[in-house]
């Protein structure tokens, strides 16, 4: 049977590369050939599987991500598609938009993140909408920049490479330069990790070969059920490397005060937004670096940049700003702290991943919609009960 026409409305740098493995003979080989096995098979274990070709799906671009509320209900009304696909810095809270869409037929959103608070969940669910999303995908991309971030902080290399750059290694000598740039070794220390889920887990990982203690914190008691799993697996990890480091649940409280480096890994929610405030500050250890590559809405960067200026905190790794791109009051506070190392959200920007999690969401969408399969990378699978049954779903 012919399968009906789609479209779908993206608002977001698509890669070409990825749109065009859908109009392949073998739309399969060609998502692997350009992904590689271990992206191809998470995103087709995922998915459910491909098949021939997507000949049928019609893929309408528009690059402009900063529209309001009314631009995109009126965008909608002109397309008029079946599924429609965001980045995560598109603004879709609005129920106007939801309602915009369930008017005009739309069958199902899509987001190339992992995280999607940039979406108001009740409303797609209440409207019988499913949100498709990208797990897994970006958990090693995020962690290594996280671990990069530490690594350079934790070992003074933006201090050092500023010290040899502004000529105080001529003018001071060897000796001078060692000494204002000693650091403690990296095993001596104590990382904390808030959010264990996969990203966190993932940190937790690329630490064992550096062997610090780590503490770790999150509010979620389906995690916190694994403690005993997770610390066996990080002392396994460690004693192939030949240290023998501990990995322990701690309290919010405790997590603060014990950790020389404490990471960023959980979801922006109620209960995390703040959540790194003044008070966190000042009950943080002093000369700790904060690493922030999770969402810029859970940390008071006016707190954060207060600590960092004052001396109380040692450094910091920021990816993520609670505006961005940050506006030019922000990039004047950060050119005054060189204990900060700053990058504009780029921690999934790696070119396989980002085809990955975009192949992972349009692949989704369109098995959906098209009734191929019905994907599991859903956040509001419940919906699925409510949804009209397509043929072969």
């Amino acid at each position: 049977m012919e399968e009906r026409a789609l479209k779908v409305l993206v608002l977001g740098d698509l890669p070409d590369e990825v749109e065009k493995t859908l109009w392949a003979d073998d739309c399969g080989r060609e998502l692997e050939c350009l992904l590689g096995a271990r992206f191809y098979g998470l995103v087709h274990g995922k998915v459910g599987g491909f098949e021939g070709s997507y000949r049928n799906v019609e893929i309408v671009r528009h690059t402009d991500e900063g529209l309001s509320t009314e631009a995109i209900v009126r965008l909608l009304d002109a397309v008029r598609p079946h599924g429609m696909v965001v980045t995560v810095v598109v603004d879709v809270r609005d129920v106007e938009i939801v309602l915009a869409a369930k008017g005009i037929g739309l069958e199902a959103f899509g987001t190339n993140s992992v995280g999607y608070n940039h979406f108001v969940i009740s409303d797609l669910t209440g409207a019988g909408l499913p949100l498709f999303f990208t797990p897994d995908v970006l958990s090693a991309a995020v962690a290594q920049h996280a671990v990069s971030m530490m690594l350079c902080l934790v070992n003074n290399i933006v201090l050092a490479d500023n010290y040899v750059r502004c000529g105080t290694w001529t003018s001071e000598g060897d000796s001078a330069a060692q000494r204002r740039l000693q650091v403690e070794d990296f095993f001596k220390l104590t990382v904390g990790i808030f959010g264990m889920g996969r990203i966190g887990n993932e940190v937790l990982r690329l630490l064992a070969p550096y062997g610090p203690k780590v503490l770790w914190h999150d509010v979620r008691q389906e995690v916190v059920g694994r403690k005993q799993e997770i610390a066996d697996a990080y002392q396994g990890l460690t004693k192939l490397y030949g240290h023998s480091s501990s990995v322990s649940y701690t309290t919010f409280e405790d997590l603060l005060g014990r950790s020389d480096v404490l990471t960023i890994h959980a979801d922006l929610n109620s209960s995390t937004r703040g959540v790194f405030n003044d008070a966190a500050f000042s009950a943080m250890r002093k000369g700790a670096i904060l690493i922030n590559a999770a969402r810029g809405a859970i940390v008071d960067y006016e707190a954060l940049f207060r600590r960092l200026e004052d001396g109380s905190l040692r450094g910091a790794g920021l990816d993520v700003f609670p505006e961005e791109p940050i506006p030019d009051h922000t990039r004047e506070r950060l050119s005054r702290l060189p204990n900060v190392l700053a990058t504009p959200h780029v921690a999934d920007d790696r070119r396989t991943t980002r085809n990955a999690s975009w192949s992972l969401v349009l692949y989704a969408l369109v098995n959906f919609l098209s009734g191929r399969s019905r994907p599991t990378n859903v956040v509001n699978a419940d919906v699925f009960s409510a949804v009209r049954r397509r043929p072969g779903a």
